[in-house]
């Protein structure tokens, strides 16, 4: 647990993070066993939150100080939280635990592909504390399992607590959700983007989507697998485009049907084309069952131009593989394995979704799929311009997500962007399948104006606690490593907490400062898990205090020389020493127009202030085309790879941001604003335009 009366800065460090327990595996408590686990601290806070705790003496209160505490949010995955809650999976009928869209029997994209979100109506949760007390109070376990799958909740020890609200509370978290979730989704499973299928020999795309039944669970285990292949086979069959609706195309149709086991044939013609209610069942051979489907497809689109459903080319993932490699970013940037779409790079962290989202990908797919002399037929232009604007708005979307700072303007754009990757997505991939996430995204604009800024409540901080824990020496005996897991970060913390007091002896302070030195543990760590400082470095001078002769007049007698300099929690380097830390967007004068430059020298005066030389990054010919122009929310543009002669004075306090580089070829480069506290806007009055910049 956080306390979110403690300043960001320092809210997630282990020392004030609150570990209330831990839940021994090796399997998790399903239903409501949840309840056991969580109800001694739902217990502590309902009293805390009734009475109150008086407090003998804080630092600001020598008399004592009354407080009272609450759950403002809960952050987990979807599967936790509905654990948490008592509420039905997110793959069952009452998928959401914010709204009422959910499916009467099966799996339902007509629901979870709402986008409609006017018309959403949310759960009324003091029903639904009621149906939860009513499941309390019944006697039998029927009797619940009937609340259950009518209301698709169970009783939760949270509801304990008399401001409890899932519907406000339980909040959707966007690191699993859009970054572990969508992102995910979207790269593997709706472009392929891997090298298996880089490789594989390309398929024709389906000519629809349709919604086919599965076999019945309780028949499931009865099917063979031919059975099963022959359905698979069906399905795929009927969904294929077809050139025209000769009798020879329609015949071979007829014959592949024919093939398929009679039992998949009758599963398939009972979903598609059911008897008549009363009727008299048929006896019918496999060619009555292949000529019934065929007309059954007779109504649905011939897609005789489909375009290929193979978006992953070799030449797309070296392409993609080059930008991973030649891409300049500062070092806070987390990297990515640069053999992407390999089966050794293993699992990805959300961390790596949100840059290659955020950076690596957009500019690699912008790059090569704009290429027009990539596509023989016009059509296949379009269709890839097409899912590039699709791509494109799931990526603009991830990154108004994941600013810093929020407003109304910024949480609009991301539920436009959201709803049009929502609402296209079965058209141009048919085969796609909707998540639950999927919807689940379109309701983190609701929590984006309850609780801001995501970096405050998302799961990042928590992730990273459950990583260390895993880490700590244990004997991997279940009963015992729980306790030891527990006991051992208790003491750490306590540990952590007693050397930051005043009181803390100068001799274990200076051993802790040679300890962080030595092996490089942060002074301060964000809640994403990043290392800051919100104090200006002094250290990483260079090797000798000696002058250049260019830097004569430039550089004032007397100043030294530096490979680095820390400002707000940023490193901020010389050229020759990191590239990526070089670039930065500053502002020309006070107030005035922003461009993109490389720092190349960093000196400190006598007078202890800093100051970089910089050389700015010179502008493309006026007539270069731009293919990162239609999407606007964006912030690339393309910039000559040449840098002015002259050198610059900025201040620390002038830079705007830092931004990735890209080079195209000998001329031409990429520049990507990597500003996280205002919207990526500013791009198009880079150098000249001096208008203010836009309040999204």
């Amino acid at each position: 647990m956080a306390c979110l009366n403690i300043p960001l800065e320092i809210r997630y460090k282990p020392e004030n993070l609150y570990l209330a327990g831990i839940i021994p595996g090796p399997v998790e408590p399903h239903g409501d066993r949840t309840n056991h686990y969580i109800r001694p601290l739902i217990e502590d806070l309902a009293v805390s939150w009734h009475r109150g705790v008086k407090y003998s003496r804080t630092a600001l209160y020598p008399t004592g100080r009354s407080t009272r505490s609450a759950i403002a949010a809960c952050v987990c995955d979807l599967v936790a939280a509905r654990k948490t809650a008592a509420l039905a999976n997110h793959g069952a009928r009452f998928f959401c635990s914010v709204c009422k869209c959910y499916h009467e029997k099966k799996y339902s994209p007509k629901e979870k592909g709402r986008v409609d979100i006017e018309n959403w109506v949310l759960h009324d949760d003091q029903v639904r504390r009621c149906k939860a007390e009513e499941y309390r109070k019944a006697k039998t376990s029927r009797a619940r399992d009937e609340i259950f799958t009518q209301h698709g909740l169970r009783w939760s020890a949270l509801w304990i607590l008399p401001y409890w609200k899932p519907g406000i509370q339980l909040v959707v978290d966007p690191m699993h959700c859009i970054l572990e979730g969508a992102v995910q989704f979207h790269i593997r499973q709706v472009l392929h983007l891997d090298w298996v299928t880089a490789e594989h020999k390309e398929k024709e795309a389906a000519a629809f989507y349709c919604e086919f039944s599965p076999i019945p669970s309780n028949d499931e285990g009865d099917w063979t697998d031919n059975e099963k292949n022959s359905l698979s086979d069906i399905h795929r069959w009927l969904c294929a485009p077809l050139r025209n609706f000769e009798e020879a195309t329609l015949g071979n149709l007829q014959k592949r049907l024919a093939k398929g086991h009679v039992r998949a044939l009758v599963h398939v013609v009972t979903d598609l084309v059911p008897d008549e209610p009363g009727a008299k069942p048929q006896k019918r051979e496999r060619k009555d069952y292949a000529d019934i489907l065929v007309e059954w497809r007779k109504q649905f689109p011939l897609r005789n131009d489909a375009p290929t459903s193979k978006f992953a080319t070799p030449a797309l993932l070296e392409f993609i593989r080059r930008v991973i490699h030649e891409t300049a970013t500062p070092s806070w940037v987390s990297t990515v394995p640069q053999h992407f779409g390999a089966k050794t790079t293993g699992t990805l962290k959300a961390s790596e979704w949100r840059t290659l989202a955020e950076i690596y990908l957009p500019i690699a797919l912008v790059l090569f799929w704009s290429d027009q002399t990539r596509y023989p037929t016009p059509e296949l232009q379009r269709h890839f311009k097409d899912v590039l604007d699709h791509t494109m708005a799931l990526f603009i979307a991830i990154r108004l997500a994941c600013l810093r700072t929020t407003n109304p303007a910024r949480i609009t754009a991301y539920e436009e962007n959201m709803q049009q990757y929502v609402r296209d997505l079965q058209t141009l991939h048919p085969m796609a399948g909707l998540r639950t996430n999927l919807h689940m995204a379109l309701h983190i604009p609701e929590f984006l104006r309850q609780f801001g800024p995501v970096h405050s409540w998302w799961t990042f901080p928590f992730e990273r606690l459950i990583g260390i824990l895993q880490r700590l020496p244990t004997n991997g005996t279940t009963g015992q490593e729980e306790a030891t897991m527990l006991h051992t970060y208790l003491q750490a913390a306590s540990l952590r907490r007693w050397v930051a007091q005043r009181d803390c002896p100068v001799a274990i302070q200076e051993i802790k400062s040679l300890f962080d030195r030595i092996y490089g543990t942060p002074t301060d760590i964000n809640n994403d898990g990043k290392i800051s400082s919100n104090e200006e470095s002094p250290e990483h001078t260079s090797s000798h205090d000696r002058i250049p002769p260019h830097l004569n007049g430039l550089v004032p007698a007397g100043s030294k020389l530096r490979a680095h300099f820390r400002h707000q929690g940023i490193n901020y380097s010389r050229a020759s020493t990191h590239l990526g830390n070089s670039l930065i967007e500053y502002h020309l004068d006070e107030g005035g127009a922003i461009v993109p430059g490389s720092i190349q020298h960093i000196y400190t005066d006598k007078n202890n202030h800093t100051v970089f030389l910089v050389r700015q990054q010179e502008l493309a010919p006026a007539h270069t085309p731009n293919p990162f122009s239609p999407y606007s929310r964006f912030p690339a543009k393309i910039y000559s790879t040449s840098l002015s002669p002259s050198l610059k004075r900025v201040e620390p306090k002038h830079i705007f941001c830092h931004y990735a580089r890209f080079d195209i070829d000998e001329n031409h480069c990429v520049i990507l604003s990597l500003h996280k506290v205002q919207c990526m806007t500013h791009t198009a009055r880079l150098l000249g335009n001096h208008s203010p910049m836009s309040a999204l």
